[in-house]
Protein backbone atom coordinates (compact mmCIF):
# COMPACT_ATOMS: atom_id res chain seq x y z
CA UNK A 1 0.00 0.00 0.00
CA UNK A 2 1.59 3.51 -1.12
CA UNK A 3 1.73 6.35 1.22
CA UNK A 4 -0.66 8.48 -0.74
CA UNK A 5 -3.11 5.78 -0.65
CA UNK A 6 -2.51 5.27 2.91
CA UNK A 7 -2.97 9.24 3.34
CA UNK A 8 -6.32 9.20 1.02
CA UNK A 9 -7.83 6.50 3.12
CA UNK A 10 -7.18 8.48 6.43
CA UNK A 11 -8.52 11.36 5.14
CA UNK A 12 -11.39 9.65 3.72
CA UNK A 13 -11.90 8.31 7.59
CA UNK A 14 -11.43 11.90 8.86
CA UNK A 15 -14.38 13.10 6.58
CA UNK A 16 -16.75 10.74 7.49
CA UNK A 17 -16.60 10.82 11.03
CA UNK A 18 -17.10 14.45 10.88
CA UNK A 19 -19.99 13.96 8.83
CA UNK A 20 -21.22 11.87 11.55
CA UNK A 21 -20.63 14.55 13.89
CA UNK A 22 -22.60 17.33 12.55
CA UNK A 23 -25.23 15.52 10.85
CA UNK A 24 -26.31 14.30 14.06
CA UNK A 25 -26.29 17.40 15.80
CA UNK A 26 -28.63 19.01 13.12
CA UNK A 27 -30.68 16.18 13.73
CA UNK A 28 -30.57 16.45 17.80
CA UNK A 29 -31.73 20.08 17.42
CA UNK A 30 -34.62 19.38 14.59
CA UNK A 31 -37.79 19.67 16.23
CA UNK A 32 -39.59 16.20 16.45
CA UNK A 33 -43.11 14.41 17.16
CA UNK A 34 -44.34 10.80 17.06
CA UNK A 35 -45.95 9.10 15.01
CA UNK A 36 -49.87 8.54 16.25
CA UNK A 37 -49.87 4.86 14.18
CA UNK A 38 -46.53 3.39 14.78
CA UNK A 39 -44.68 5.57 17.29
CA UNK A 40 -41.48 6.52 15.47
CA UNK A 41 -40.19 10.09 15.96
CA UNK A 42 -40.09 11.91 12.15
CA UNK A 43 -38.99 15.11 12.21
CA UNK A 44 -41.88 17.80 12.40
CA UNK A 45 -41.13 19.21 8.55
CA UNK A 46 -42.45 15.44 7.24
CA UNK A 47 -45.63 14.91 6.24
CA UNK A 48 -45.91 11.16 6.42
CA UNK A 49 -44.42 8.41 8.51
CA UNK A 50 -41.02 6.86 6.95
CA UNK A 51 -42.01 4.12 9.04
CA UNK A 52 -45.98 3.31 8.25
CA UNK A 53 -47.10 5.78 6.06
CA UNK A 54 -49.92 7.14 8.09
CA UNK A 55 -50.14 11.09 7.24
CA UNK A 56 -49.04 13.46 9.92
CA UNK A 57 -51.12 16.43 10.92
CA UNK A 58 -49.30 20.20 12.01
CA UNK A 59 -48.57 19.63 15.88
CA UNK A 60 -52.10 20.17 18.24
CA UNK A 61 -51.00 23.76 20.11
CA UNK A 62 -49.50 25.24 16.95
CA UNK A 63 -51.08 27.89 14.74
CA UNK A 64 -52.19 26.73 11.18
CA UNK A 65 -53.46 27.83 7.72
CA UNK A 66 -53.86 26.49 4.81
CA UNK A 67 -51.64 26.44 1.99
CA UNK A 68 -53.29 28.23 -0.67
CA UNK A 69 -52.11 26.26 -3.83
CA UNK A 70 -52.52 22.74 -2.44
CA UNK A 71 -54.73 23.39 0.31
CA UNK A 72 -52.49 21.27 2.97
CA UNK A 73 -52.08 22.74 6.78
CA UNK A 74 -48.74 24.59 7.33
CA UNK A 75 -47.40 26.50 10.46
CA UNK A 76 -48.99 29.84 10.84
CA UNK A 77 -45.51 31.42 10.38
CA UNK A 78 -44.14 29.19 7.37
CA UNK A 79 -43.43 31.35 3.84
CA UNK A 80 -43.42 28.22 1.66
CA UNK A 81 -45.21 25.46 1.90
CA UNK A 82 -43.55 22.13 2.92
CA UNK A 83 -45.77 19.75 0.73
CA UNK A 84 -45.82 21.80 -2.72
CA UNK A 85 -42.96 24.16 -2.08
CA UNK A 86 -44.98 27.37 -3.32
CA UNK A 87 -44.31 30.36 -1.78
CA UNK A 88 -47.19 32.25 0.76
CA UNK A 89 -48.63 35.82 0.22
Amino acid sequence: MGVWTLVGFILTIFGLLLYVIFARKEEAQELKRICPQCGLSVPARRNFCPSCGKQLVVAQGLRSKTCMFCGRKITQDATFCDACGKAQE
